[in-house]
């Protein structure tokens, strides 16, 4: 013969310690911890996990309770089943049980980790920084967010923030921040508030390891300053000079002087593009050496393989680099052959800031 037996287990993740009810039908006077097999399903399954079976009685029962007592700050889940054999209540004869062995998830972890991704820069000013929970959450509020400025050279900082939310389910996110017109700066962003956990529906703190520091530039690159000789002699350098708003990126030494300027009138021949690389601003209206070594004038850099096609963060899809950093750019004729009236406008999009504007 065997003896039924029901093992009730509660209903969803349980927070903290629990109870699992076992149910047979007859009483019984040796269902012990022995009795019983205990086996991990996931994560932390059964490590650091204690329990110990109790009778309604002191004697004996039909009903038993297993107390489980948890480690602090784990998470998984376990499976009870009856594996033992019992004797009935006035019996000496060990009998097998049968009954269906139940599974329990658990989580009484207290706090939710939060990691950011990489930041992803997209047109209008808008960036988008990946939020990752430690595990699914339940519509969280974009307030658990808290900016801050940096200690130092912040900019604009988080004044610079025009609005911003949270979108996404489970543990993946977003953190959409809306960077107001003409701003540049940088902001840090940790987290200080309550999240739903999906699984045990209790409300925890959420932590993040490490804030991140994000960067973010919205002021439109434009030329501010120029210098372009009035007259020149054929088989002399010519000299152009320009100066940014802000710092830019989109040139290197194989870009064609069309693909920066609208060049209209006299063509003066291929064209040598140098960046300023002095710690202080240079004089763009002082007359240039006609050899530039050991100046701070340098020769843009050769692009890597393929002169990658630039997405609207100045990289491409592999995140290969994309034209030098400046904000003053010396543009030099070597040998030019013809004369006439050069005129220069700045393509639009032809340069960016190096944060995407």
């Amino acid at each position: 013969m065997a003896i039924n037996a029901t093992i009730t287990a509660p209903s969803g993740t349980q927070p903290g310690n629990f109870t699992v009810n076992i149910t047979l039908e007859v009483s019984v006077t040796d269902l012990t911890a022995a009795t019983l097999t205990v086996t991990p399903v996931s994560g932390n399954g059964i490590t650091g996990v204690m329990f110990e079976v109790l009778p309604d009685d002191d004697m004996n029962s039909a009903t038993h309770n297993v107390m489980f007592q948890l480690p602090e700050d784990v998470k998984g889940s376990l499976q009870v089943a009856i594996t033992g054999m019992v004797t009935r209540e006035g019996s000496s004869t060990p009998e097998a049980v049968v009954s269906t062995p139940v599974t329990v998830a658990y989580d009484n972890i207290t706090t939710i980790s939060v990691a950011f991704g990489t930041v992803d820069y997209r047109d209008s000013g808008v960036v988008v920084l990946p939020v990752t929970f430690g595990e699914n959450v339940i519509a969280p509020s974009k307030t658990i967010f808290q900016f801050s400025d940096p200690s130092s050279n912040a900019g604009d900082g988080i004044l610079g923030i025009a609005a911003y939310y949270l979108v996404g389910e489970d543990a993946a996110y977003a953190l959409v921040v809306h960077i107001a017109e003409e701003k540049q700066g940088r902001f840090v962003v940790s987290a200080d508030g309550y999240a739903l956990k999906a699984s045990s529906g209790v409300w925890d703190n959420v932590v993040v390891a490490t804030p991140k520091t994000v960067s973010y530039g919205t002021i439109v690159p434009r030329i501010v300053d120029y210098e372009i000789p009035a007259n020149y002699d054929l088989g002399t350098p010519v000299d152009v000079l320009v100066a940014f708003n802000v710092l830019v990126t989109g040139w290197h030494v194989n870009n064609t002087l069309t693909e920066i300027f609208i060049e209209e009138g006299v063509r003066l021949g291929t064209a040598l593009p140098y960046k300023w690389t002095g710690t202080s601003p240079p004089d763009i209206h002082a007359a240039m050496p006609a050899d530039l070594t050991g100046t701070d004038w340098t020769l843009l850099a050769t692009p890597p393989a393929g002169d990658p096609t630039p997405n609207q963060n100045g990289f491409d899809t592999d995140g290969q680099w994309h034209g030098e950093e400046g904000q003053y750019f010396l543009i030099r004729f070597p040998d030019p052959q013809n004369t006439g009236i050069l005129n220069l406008t700045l393509r639009e999009n032809a340069v960016r800031g190096p944060i995407g504007s």
